[in-house]
């Protein structure tokens, strides 16, 4: 599933727009030779499991380690999904949120229940805003990036904008 957002952030006149690309390979072993070349130039991953088995815990943090090998600026968040199913829970929230933060750097950690939706706005609104903070960053520093380099850019056809600043591709 392929989908469209426009993230600007703005520096030396430059708009950054970002495409997101979801893939969901399900934890199927079957599609694990086909991941990198999905993880290759992604800015963000959703690692995630299942509430109501605790051993796909292991398997994040195998998805963990691999993203962190081979896309080391990449923004990395857990996250636990089925948080609807109460009654068959086997990962407590605590735990989880623990796990998490005792890897290091340790990584933000989400739930959400895909069947009622809860948490998944928080999610990607909170994955957004990481990933727009992390670029700031690293925008900030380039300090050898000039003016002449943006107009530069922008002659090349990226980050046109309009007049109200607004990215004309959205």
């Amino acid at each position: 599933m392929r989908s469209g957002v426009c993230v600007g952030t703005h520096k030396n006149e430059r708009i950054h727009v970002t495409t997101a690309m979801n893939t969901d390979i399900a934890g199927q072993e079957r599609f694990w030779a086909l991941v990198p070349m999905y993880y290759q130039g992604a800015q963000a991953a959703i690692v995630g499991f299942d509430v109501t088995d605790g051993c796909t815990v292991e398997t994040c943090d195998h998805w963990i380690k691999e993203l962190r090998t081979n896309r080391p600026d990449c923004v990395v968040v857990a996250v636990g999904n089925k948080i609807d199913l109460v009654e068959s829970r086997k990962v407590s929230t605590e735990d989880a949120r623990a796990h998490f933060e005792t890897m290091n750097p340790s990584v933000p950690y989400f739930e959400t229940s895909a069947k009622t939706g809860e948490g998944v706005n928080e999610l990607f609104e909170s994955l957004t805003r990481m990933i727009i903070e992390r670029n700031t960053m690293k925008m900030g520093d380039n300090e050898n990036e000039t003016k002449e380099d943006a107009k530069e850019a922008k002659k090349d056809g990226e980050g046109e904008t309009t007049k109200d600043g607004k990215c004309i591709i959205c």
